[in-house]
């Protein structure tokens, strides 16, 4: 049953958690973190590579672990937009470059990314970035949430 509940707890922190928000657990400290694209402050220009960490991604040898993603508002296009989520690191590492409508990007629906984990975080990787070509969105808004734990020593 308590293994059940830290689950539960796991996944409620991971969608409501306020951006940046860090949840730890055991002795190394298994983290969470929230990166948020929102069309009404990032835009959506078509060949906009758009830095979701705003500079600041993962710490630099961080194991991460799982990486999900929430889509709170569905996005929208004037056109055939093509969305990738991913990092500095690979573009589409989430999820590679996918039609706007694509059923990867299920409304209200907690989705894992599509590329294998762990990894460990270079100081240039684990930075997310929303890439769009193609055509404009013209909204949209997706969290995206990062857990990860760094190894004692760092």
């Amino acid at each position: 049953m308590k293994m059940v509940f830290s689950f539960l707890l796991l996944v409620f922190s991971l969608i409501y958690a306020p951006a940046a928000h860090a949840v730890l657990w055991g002795q190394d400290g298994i983290q969470s973190k929230e990166y948020v694209y929102d069309f009404a402050v990032d835009g959506g220009a078509s060949g906009a590579s758009i830095d979701l960490a705003k500079g600041a991604g993962l710490p630099s040898g961080a194991h991460l672990l799982d990486v999900y993603y929430y889509m709170q508002t569905a996005f929208t296009s004037d056109g055939s937009a093509v969305v990738a989520l991913g990092d500095a690191a690979s573009s589409g590492s989430i999820v590679s470059a996918t039609a706007y409508n694509n059923s990867a990007y299920t409304l209200a629906a907690l989705n894992k990314d599509s590329a294998g984990q762990p990894r460990v975080c270079s100081s240039t990787s684990c930075k997310p970035l929303l890439s769009i070509t193609g055509a404009a969105l013209t909204a949209g808004k997706v969290k995206i949430h990062y857990v990860y734990v760094v190894p004692s020593g760092r």
